[in-house]
């Protein structure tokens, strides 16, 4: 149960744009309808046709849930239930060949996207709709939105990071 514990992965996880996903075991249980916050240090090379899915959780096959992900205009969007935004940043906000740190905090008024320690949007917002399924990492369950590069550090928090937080974590 993910609702007191976070997920942290410190190995290079390389994704080659074709078939590569990470799945997260034991994350079926994620609680949505209470605080989080998600945090990816990655590198990407080429976006795919819609972009680059950092990371989600939808039931098996079926839309619910979220998706964290650059769409190819370098905007960073973090929605609900395939569709509405929780959060978008405009364009720009995410470069490809470059190091992005890119955070998503929700404390169920709030959702806020940072990139590189930079606040970018925060909009009012509630959770994300509640799912059983693992979250996964590098893909979506429709074409056209692999990874094509590296994601290193995958951090998952029960809770909001504050602005502080999230600067001093990309500063670290």
């Amino acid at each position: 149960d993910l609702t007191n514990v976070s997920f942290d992965s410190d190995a290079l996880m390389t994704f080659d744009g074709t078939d590569d996903v990470l799945t997260l075991q034991g994350t079926e249980n994620f609680e949505s309808q209470s605080p989080f916050t998600f945090e990816i240090w990655t590198y990407i090379t080429a976006f795919d046709a819609g972009g680059s899915m950092l990371m989600f959780q939808q039931n098996s096959g079926t839309y619910g849930g979220f998706e964290f992900w650059s769409q190819t205009s370098g905007a960073i969007r973090l929605n609900a239930n395939s569709s509405v935004a929780l959060a978008a940043t405009s364009t720009g906000a995410f470069t490809l060949n470059n190091w992005n740190h890119v955070v998503a905090t929700v404390d169920g008024t709030t959702a806020s996207i940072y990139v590189n320690g930079e606040l970018k949007i925060a909009n009012s917002a509630g959770f994300p709709d509640s799912v059983n399924g693992n979250i996964k990492v590098g893909d979506w369950a429709l074409p056209g939105y692999r990874v094509n590069g590296d994601i290193p550090v995958v951090k998952i928090y029960n809770r909001a990071l504050s602005a502080e937080e999230v600067q001093q974590n990309f500063n670290t």
